[in-house]
């Protein structure tokens, strides 16, 4: 004998006709492709957003370095003084997609993604300057790198103030006068590569503060990622959300039948 706990679904099930039985499966699988798509749609942009964050932990060394106004280093006027170039691909694909596809990052960061990218183009720009500048006379550049070493380049004894005393004082000869133009303007490149666009923390839309806002935004945007993201695409409740809808489906067929 069938237990009355029992007999009642059973009696719901005889009560349902096969076609709805197949418009609600038919529903169900579109429920299911649907949020397939979404899903993917949000892992995707979380590898993007850990890609992001890989480059932005390997250029630690580089854009995690301060640079304040009144920095002053004696290698600023060398022509072996070569910045690389950086690479964001991950920013860039980032801002390719559409940025406000993703409602999880918010708008400050995606305001932070915008500018990071700009700074970082002109901060490839001016080293392709800075390269034309060495590369236009390599004979310059050498007998400069050879008048930087003889005043003291590589020695801690000689202080920035005298050795830039010294740079001064090349102009005064005439067989020095076309390396201290060539050294003044490779000094200011280097400034404004360091201090006027890496800088430091307390100047906002500069390199150095951009990286330490994103780095710290990414890592917590992807900590609390799942958490983000619509209910009905978390692997823990599709299960209930399954079983909701066929009690649901039984209700509404006896209730309507």
């Amino acid at each position: 004998m069938i237990p009355n706990n029992i007999t009642i679904p059973l009696s719901w099930l005889q009560k349902i006709s096969p076609g709805d039985l197949l418009g609600y499966a038919a529903l169900i699988f579109v429920f299911l492709a649907y949020r397939k798509s979404l899903r993917d749609k949000y892992d995707s942009w979380k590898s993007l957003l850990q890609s992001f964050l890989d480059e932005l932990n390997e250029q630690k060394s580089w854009l995690g370095g301060v640079y304040h106004s009144n920095c002053r280093e004696k290698m600023f006027y060398s022509p072996n003084k070569i910045v690389f170039k950086l690479s964001f691909e991950s920013a860039k694909d980032i801002t390719r997609r559409g940025i406000s596809d993703l409602k999880a990052i918010e708008p400050k960061v995606r305001k932070m993604i915008a500018i990071f990218n700009e700074r970082i183009e002109a901060f490839n720009s001016l080293l392709d300057y800075q390269r034309s500048v060495i590369t236009a006379d390599s004979v310059f550049s050498q007998q400069l790198q050879e008048e930087l070493e003889n005043l003291g380049l590589q020695k801690r004894s000689v202080l920035f103030p005298k050795f830039s005393i010294d740079i001064e004082n090349l102009k005064n000869n005439r067989n020095t006068e076309n390396i201290y133009y060539l050294a003044k303007k490779l000094y200011f490149i280097n400034e404004v590569i360091h201090i006027q666009l890496i800088s430091d923390e307390s100047r906002e839309g500069y390199l150095h503060y951009l990286w330490k806002e994103l780095s710290q935004g990414i890592n917590k945007l992807l900590a609390d990622y799942e958490r983000k993201i619509p209910f009905y695409l978390k692997d823990c409740l599709l299960g209930i959300i399954i079983i909701v809808s066929i009690v649901l489906f039984l209700i509404i067929e006896n209730l309507f039948r």
